[in-house]
């Protein structure tokens, strides 16, 4: 079950609320790929100190 704050937290920033079967392997693999290629391209290269300014950052 996904928490009410996180598919509004989706909704705000144009995220589509899509769930998989809370074990998937090929879901699980794909989710890593994409946190591994927000952080090379997005956290690792810009200065972000904390969670407020990553809020800052994103369009709405």
């Amino acid at each position: 079950m996904i928490a009410r704050s996180t598919i509004a937290f989706d909704r705000m920033v144009g995220l589509e609320v899509c769930t998989t079967p809370y074990y998937s392997p090929e879901s699980n693999g794909m989710a890593e790929a994409s946190i591994k290629t927000f952080k090379r391209d997005y956290v690792h290269t810009n200065k972000i100190p904390d969670p407020k300014t990553v809020m800052e950052l994103l369009p709405l």
